[in-house]
């Protein structure tokens, strides 16, 4: 029987990667952030919604892709928005303050695709506010040469995905540092020579 482990060249170079620079280098959005912008703040409501919701999708199929170890397996392209978002749910992948306005977003696009004359309401709009985390709504509240008066559409459509896209580079970043502590483990216990341990 082998009594040692032969870490990999792309093992090695994780194990000799720090902490700061993993987290950095997750530090990506998945999409262009300026297009989004753009997209989001042009338009009727209706527009900006469904652009945001387009977006929304991206990123929740983004966090699936990276959290599953076979994804493939599971087939999300055939998933449902809505089906997709219950499974973020049930891994825990985004926090519950935040999947509530996903869901109201998503509830507002529903009503879009169903109903060719349907308009979002200020009060869709207020309804969206009320669920948005409390600190998500001071951020936008708090940027520099903001207005005061109630928040937009676009800025809590804004707001609401850069949120759950931090999450998804927290998540990823956090993922890679546990799988180097598993390695960094695996090379103790196997005693492996000449490895260069950096935190």
């Amino acid at each position: 029987m082998n009594d040692t482990w032969i870490p990999s060249n792309e093992d090695l170079e994780l194990l000799s990667t720090s902490d700061e620079d993993i987290r950095k280098r997750h530090q990506t959005f998945c999409f262009h952030r300026e297009d989004f912008t753009i997209r989001v703040q042009s338009g009727d409501r209706w527009q900006q919604l469904i652009q945001a919701h387009l977006y929304f999708e991206h990123v929740v199929a983004q966090i699936l892709t990276e959290a599953l170890a076979k994804p493939e397996a599971i087939s999300l392209s055939r998933m449902g928005f809505s089906q997709r978002l219950d499974l973020v749910v049930a891994m825990a992948l985004l926090p519950d303050d935040l999947v509530t306005p996903i869901r109201k977003i998503s509830g507002l696009r529903n009503k879009i695709a169903h109903n060719l004359a349907f308009e979002v309401a200020d009060s869709d709009v207020r309804d969206l506010e009320n669920c948005t985390p409390v600190n998500l709504r001071d951020a936008v509240r708090a940027e520099a040469g903001r207005e005061a008066g109630p928040l937009e559409l676009h800025e809590l459509l804004e707001v609401i995905l850069l949120k759950a896209e931090i999450v998804r580079q927290d998540s990823a970043a956090i993922r890679e540092i546990g799988r180097k502590a598993e390695l960094r483990l695996r090379t103790v216990l196997w005693k492996t020579p000449n490895v260069k341990f950096v935190r």
